[in-house]
């Protein structure tokens, strides 16, 4: 019984805790959809951090709404609200072209960001993620986000300094104080 419980809490902390996430399971389109007219930027759900994350893993769904195909996977990421920096990994091996997942585990800073897509028209969306914004522009991509606060980094004790003197190497070792 104690292997199955560290097995589930194993697998449990490999993907780490929700970032973002607006999926669910109301019909859905895309502005490639017939009928459909996408009018300004689609863009992924919001979320604010106010310490680093290790990002673990990004899920976005493609889906027509119509014949369930999406777009062959491309990179996918964050774009962060304030520069309008991209930060973007592949889409791993294993994805769809209705679901495709990037698993980073790279450190994201501090700041406000939204899931970014490198295929915004054929990302899927519904009501129920929001639709549009109040402007009714602004059509909000399903997507999901995992991650874990970045472990903070560790002060060495010491410090190693080579010098050069007349072709003699001096080793000089210098500790650090407490404060």
């Amino acid at each position: 019984m104690r292997f199955l419980a560290l097995l589930f809490c194993l697998a449990f902390s490999a993907s780490g805790a929700m970032l973002a996430g607006n999926v669910n399971v109301n019909g859905v389109a895309n502005c490639n959809s017939p009928g459909q007219n996408c009018q300004g930027t689609t863009v992924g759900p919001q979320f604010t951090i106010t310490d680093s994350w290790l990002i673990t893993q990004i899920e976005i769904f493609q889906n027509d709404g119509t014949n369930n195909t999406g777009a062959t996977p491309g990179p996918i990421g964050f774009i962060n609200v304030v520069t309008d920096e991209v930060s973007s990994w592949a889409a791993d091996p294993s994805s769809t072209d209705i679901h495709w997942v990037a698993f980073p585990n790279a450190v994201l800073p501090a700041g406000t960001y939204r899931v970014w897509n490198s295929d915004p028209a054929g990302w899927s969306y519904n009501g129920a993620t929001g639709f549009a914004d109040a402007d009714n522009l602004q059509h909000i991509g399903m997507a999901v986000a995992y991650g874990n606060l970045a472990p903070s980094p560790v002060p060495e004790p010491s410090s190693l300094t080579l010098v050069g003197v007349g072709g003699v190497l001096v080793l000089a070792a210098r500790r650090r104080r407490k404060a």
